[in-house]
C-alpha cells in the first residue's frame, strides 16, 4: 500500500471582529504522517499571544484536522515627540489596505499638540497698557489600526514644563478708579483646569480690562464752637479722581476765624484716596447782660438780628411751692412758700442767640412743714413723698403743689355663723375702710338660713382694724317636696245582652313635704282627699241591676284602686215563682252579710274587688243578691256619713295641734 496524499487548513479568525475568518493556510501529507503547523497571520493582523497552538497534526484518512488560530488587528502607535514633525502629517490612504501601515485620515502634527492661550490686557491710567498672557501645552498619542485604517487618539496630557491649567486673574485695584472689562467676560478671569473637550475645542481667549475715574466729592464746613453748621456756611466740592477743581468756599458774611483757624484753599485736587472734608471754626462778638439790666423786646444786636431772650423773666425767676394740708374732718390749710433766684446773660451778636451763667441760690430755701399723723388713718401726698422737707430751690425747679389728704386705714368684720349649740358653721370677713358703712350680702352656709333673719346686719361700720365680731344663729334650710298618686275604681256593667261597659272614676290626691337640706330626711304632711261620685247603673225593663247604685267615697292616702262587678237579673212574674226577688230575711245568708256590712266602719257596703284582690266576681255577685238592694243602700249611706263625721272630728284635732296644713318654719 502507498500512503494517500492528505489536504487540511489553518484558518485565522478576527477576535476584533466577533472571530470572524480572515484568511488561511493550506496543510498537505499523506496519511499517517506528522504534519508540522508553521501559522503565518495574514497581512495586517498579529497572531494573539497564548494560544495552545500544535505544533503538528496527524493526516488521516479523512484529511489534515482544521486547525484554528485567533488573530487580532495590529495597532501602530504614533508618539507625537517622534513624528510627524511641525508642520509634518503621516498622509491618509483612502485605498487603505491591511498590512501596508497607513491611516485612512492624516495624522498631522497639530492632531497631536494642542496650545492653550489666554490673554488679558490690563490699561492702568496711571501706567498704561500691561498685557499677561499665558499659553498651556498638551499632546497626545495616536494609534493606527493596521487592518481598518482607523485613528484613535488618547487623552490629552501636559508637556512637561508647561502649566496644567490656568490660574484665576484679580483685576488690579487702582485707587480711585473703577474697573471695566470691555471684551470678554469674567468666567474668562476664572481658575481653569480644562477638561479633554475644553482642551479640543479650545479657542484662545482674550480679555480687555479699563477704568473709569470715580466721582469725588469733599466737603467744607463752617461751625460754630459747639460744633453745629453755621448757616451759609456748608459748601460741596465735586470732580473726578486727579482733576483739579475751585472749591468757592468763602467765609459766611458777619462770621470771623476762631483762634488758630486758616482759610479754605481756593482749589481741591482730588486723588485716589478720599479727600478729607474741612471743617473750620469761626465765631462772633458777644454782650454781658446783667440779671437786673435784662433785654427790652424787640432789642436788636448791632448786626440788625433780634436778641432771643436775656428778657427779665429769663434772668429771674420766682419760683412757688403751695401746700394743702386737708386733716380728717376739717377744712382745707394751705401754705405758701416763695422763692428767688436770677441769672446773668451772654447775646451773640451775629444770631442773637443768648447763653446764661449759672442761677444764684441766695435766698431761695423753702422751710420743712409739719405734716399731722391721726389714728386709724395715713397720710398721702400728691408728689408721692413722706413728709414736706426744706428744699433749697435750684435752676430747674418747677413751682410745686402738693396736696395732703388722709384715708381711713383698711378695716373687717367678722360674720360668724353657728347653730343653736355654738357651733361654728361658716364665716364670711367683710373689709372696708376704718369708719365706713358697708351693705352686707349675707353668706350663709350651703343649706342653713339665719334662725331670726332680723339679726342678719344690712350693713356694718368699721370701727377699728380687725376684732370686730358679728354672730348669727343659723338653721337647717328646708325645701317644699310634694307627691301626688292617681287612684281609680273601675266599674264593670254587663247588660242582659252580654255586653260589657267600663266606666273608670279617677282622682288625684297629693301630699306636701318638708325637706331638711342638710340631713336630707323628708317629714310627709298627710294626703290630700278626693271624692268618688255615685254612680247608678241604667235600668232595664224587666230586670234588676247587681247594685242599684254605686255609693261617692271618699279617697284619702289609704285608699287602693278598686274594682265594681255590676249584673243584672230577670225579675220574677207570677207565672215564673222561681224568679220571685227574696227578701234580706228570706235568707240566713243574705242576713249574715247585713251584719258584716254593719260591722265596717271604713268600706261601703257594696261589692268591691281591689287590685291587689284576687277574689272572684260570682262570690261577690251572690252576696249582694241575697239582700235587698234598698236596705244595703240605706246602711252603707248611714256607713258613709259616720265616716266622713269621724274625718271631720279628725281634721279639726290636727288644726288643733297645727299638723292640718303644711309647716312653715321649723326649729
Amino acid at each position: 500500500y502507498t500512503a494517500n496524499s492528505q489536504t487540511g487548513k489553518i484558518v485565522y479568525v478576527d477576535v476584533d471582529n466577533q472571530n470572524s475568518e480572515v484568511g488561511h493556510t493550506d496543510l498537505t501529507g499523506d496519511t499517517d504522517q506528522d504534519v508540522t503547523i508553521t501559522p503565518k497571520a495574514p497581512a495586517g493582523y498579529d497572531i494573539v499571544a497564548g494560544q495552545n497552538i500544535p505544533a503538528t497534526e496527524k493526516a488521516t484518512a479523512d484529511g489534515i484536522p482544521t486547525v484554528t488560530v485567533q488573530v487580532n488587528h495590529h495597532k501602530r502607535t504614533v508618539t507625537p515627540g517622534d513624528e510627524p514633525k511641525p508642520g509634518d502629517k503621516i498622509p491618509g490612504n483612502p485605498n487603505k489596505q491591511p498590512g501596508d501601515g497607513t491611516p485612512k485620515t492624516d495624522v498631522s502634527y497639530e492632531t497631536l499638540h494642542r496650545n492653550m492661550t489666554r490673554t488679558i490686557n490690563v490699561t492702568d491710567p496711571h501706567t498704561g497698557l500691561k498685557t499677561t498672557k499665558v499659553t498651556l501645552h498638551y499632546e497626545r498619542t495616536a494609534t493606527i489600526d493596521d487592518v481598518t485604517g482607523e485613528v484613535t487618539y488618547g487623552n490629552w496630557t501636559v508637556v512637561d514644563g508647561s502649566q496644567a491649567g490656568f490660574e484665576a486673574f484679580n483685576i488690579p485695584t487702582v485707587a480711585g478708579y473703577s474697573s471695566e472689562i470691555k471684551s470678554g467676560s469674567a468666567d474668562d478671569l476664572q481658575a481653569l483646569t480644562p477638561s479633554q473637550a475644553q482642551i479640543t475645542d479650545w479657542t484662545d481667549q482674550t480679555v480687555d480690562i479699563d477704568y473709569t475715574a470715580n466721582d469725588q466729592t469733599m466737603h467744607i464746613t463752617y461751625v460754630d464752637k459747639a460744633g453745629h453748621p453755621v448757616d451759609g456756611g456748608s459748601f460741596t466740592v465735586s470732580g473726578k479722581t486727579d482733576q483739579t477743581v475751585t472749591t468757592n468756599a468763602k467765609v459766611p458774611a458777619g462770621w470771623v476765624l476762631s483762634q488758630g483757624q486758616t482759610y479754605a484753599p481756593e482749589t481741591i485736587k482730588f486723588t485716589g484716596t478720599p479727600t478729607a472734608d474741612i471743617t473750620i471754626t469761626v465765631e462772633h462778638g458777644t454782650k454781658r447782660i446783667q440779671h437786673d439790666n435784662p433785654v427790652i423786646p424787640g432789642d436788636k444786636t448791632p448786626s440788625g438780628k433780634e436778641i432771643k431772650g436775656a428778657h427779665d423773666e429769663d434772668l429771674n425767676q420766682t419760683i412757688t411751692r403751695t401746700i394743702n394740708i386737708t386733716e380728717p374732718g376739717q377744712a382745707t390749710k394751705t401754705t405758701t412758700q416763695v422763692a428767688h433766684i436770677y441769672r446773668d446773660a451772654t447775646v451773640d451778636d451775629v444770631t442773637g442767640e443768648v447763653t446764661y451763667s449759672g442761677w444764684s441760690t441766695d435766698s431761695a430755701d423753702w422751710t420743712a412743714v409739719n405734716v399731722p399723723s391721726h389714728d386709724g388713718y395715713t397720710a398721702h401726698q400728691s408728689d408721692g413723698q413722706t413728709g414736706i422737707p426744706a428744699v433749697t430751690v435750684k435752676d430747674g425747679q418747677k413751682g410745686v403743689n402738693i396736696d395732703v389728704t388722709y384715708t381711713a386705714n383698711d378695716g373687717t368684720v367678722l360674720i360668724k355663723y353657728v347653730d343653736r349649740d355654738g357651733n361654728e358653721i361658716g364665716q364670711q370677713v367683710i373689709t372696708g375702710y376704718v369708719g365706713e358703712t358697708i351693705k352686707v350680702t349675707p353668706q350663709f352656709p350651703e343649706n342653713w338660713v339665719p334662725v331670726d333673719p332680723d339679726t342678719v346686719p344690712a350693713e356694718v361700720q368699721i370701727k377699728e382694724e380687725n376684732g370686730q365680731i358679728i354672730i348669727v344663729v343659723v338653721r337647717h334650710a328646708e325645701k317644699d317636696p310634694v307627691q301626688t298618686k292617681k287612684v281609680t275604681r273601675t266599674i264593670t256593667v254587663t247588660t242582659p245582652d252580654g255586653q260589657t261597659k267600663t266606666i273608670k272614676q279617677v282622682v288625684t290626691i297629693s301630699r306636701h313635704g318638708d325637706l331638711d337640706l342638710v340631713t336630707g330626711q323628708i317629714a310627709w304632711q298627710p294626703w290630700t282627699t278626693a271624692q268618688w261620685d255615685v254612680f247608678k247603673p241604667a235600668a232595664i225593663a224587666g230586670y234588676t241591676p247587681s247594685l242599684a247604685e254605686v255609693p261617692a267615697v271618699t279617697v284619702d292616702g289609704e285608699t287602693t284602686d278598686q274594682t265594681v262587678d255590676i249584673t243584672y237579673a230577670a225579675v220574677a212574674t207570677p207565672a215564673q215563682p222561681e224568679h220571685l226577688a227574696l227578701t234580706a230575711s228570706d235568707t240566713t245568708d243574705a242576713q249574715q252579710a247585713t251584719n258584716q256590712k254593719a260591722d265596717s266602719n271604713a268600706q261601703p257596703a257594696v261589692t268591691v274587688v281591689t287590685s291587689q284582690q284576687t277574689a272572684t266576681a260570682q262570690q261577690a255577685e251572690s252576696t249582694t243578691n241575697s239582700r235587698l238592694p234598698q236596705t244595703g243602700n240605706s246602711h252603707d249611706a248611714s256607713a258613709l256619713a259616720g265616716l266622713g263625721l269621724a274625718s271631720l272630728g279628725l281634721v279639726s284635732l290636727m288644726g288643733l295641734f297645727g299638723l292640718g296644713g303644711k309647716r312653715r318654719k321649723r326649729d
